[in-house]
C-alpha cells in the first residue's frame, strides 16, 4: 500500500467486513456498540461497523498497519478496560432485573394453576351519605326536624349544613342546635346566610351553647 493512501468508504466497509469474517474486532468499540444497543446482537454488529469505519477514517496509518508505538497499545488497552467495566456494570444491573421478571412470571403462573377454593372477594362497604356530614360536625334528625352543628366551624361545616337544610322536608319548622367554640368567620357567615335565606320562614328556634 502506497504511503499516504487513504481508502474510500467502500474499501473501509470491505475492510471491516474482512476483519469480522476473520474474527478480529476492536473490543472497546464492540462494547460501546453493545451498550448503546442494549445488548441486541444484530443492532450491535451494525453499530460496530459504523464505529469501526469512522475510526479507520480518523487513523493516520493504514488499517492493516500495526500500531506504531507502545503508547498506542497502552491507550487501546486502557479503553478496552474501561468498556469492560461498563459491560460489567450493565450485566450487574440487567441480570437481577431478568431474574425478578422470571420470578414474578413464575409466581403468577403458580397462582393461576394452583388448585383450591378461590378466596372470597372483600365485602363492599355500605355507602353512608351522612359520613361527610358527621365529619364536618353536622347532624340531622328528621324525626325532630333538627339540625345540629357541633365543634369547630370550617368551610366543610358550612357546605354540609347547606346540604342538611336541603334534606329537611319542605315547609317544616326546623330547630338549629349550635355547640361550637367558633372557627372560620366566612364559613360562619355562610351558615348565617343559609339560615336567613332558606330557613327564615320555617325556623322554629336556634339553641346555642358552648361546651366543646
Amino acid at each position: 500500500m502506497q504511503a499516504g493512501y487513504r481508502m474510500n468508504d467502500d474499501e473501509l466497509f470491505a475492510q471491516v467486513a474482512k476483519e469480522l469474517a476473520a474474527g478480529h474486532k476492536n473490543e472497546g468499540l464492540w462494547l460501546k456498540a453493545f451498550a448503546s444497543e442494549n445488548g441486541d446482537e444484530t443492532k450491535t454488529k451494525a453499530h460496530y461497523v459504523r464505529l469501526r469505519v469512522e475510526q479507520l477514517k480518523s487513523l493516520d496509518t493504514p488499517p492493516n498497519s500495526p500500531p506504531s508505538s507502545t503508547a498506542s497499545l497502552g491507550s487501546k488497552s486502557s479503553s478496552s478496560g474501561r468498556w469492560k467495566k461498563i459491560l460489567f456494570l450493565i450485566l450487574v444491573i440487567a441480570i437481577p432485573m431478568v431474574l425478578v421478571k422470571i420470578y414474578v412470571k413464575h409466581s403468577a403462573r403458580e397462582q393461576i394453576e394452583a388448585p383450591g377454593t378461590p378466596k372470597p372477594l372483600p365485602a363492599e362497604t355500605a355507602f353512608d351519605p351522612f359520613e361527610e356530614m358527621r365529619r364536618a360536625g353536622v347532624t340531622v334528625n328528621s324525626e325532630t326536624s333538627a339540625i345540629g352543628i357541633d365543634g369547630q366551624i370550617t368551610s366543610a361545616t358550612a357546605e354540609q349544613f347547606d346540604y342538611a337544610v336541603k334534606l329537611m322536608p319542605s315547609k317544616t319548622a326546623i330547630t338549629v342546635f349550635l355547640n361550637s367554640p367558633g372557627g372560620d368567620l366566612y364559613a360562619a357567615m355562610a351558615i348565617g346566610r343559609a339560615i336567613s335565606s332558606t330557613l327564615s320562614d320555617y325556623l322554629k328556634d336556634i339553641c346555642v351553647r358552648h361546651d366543646v
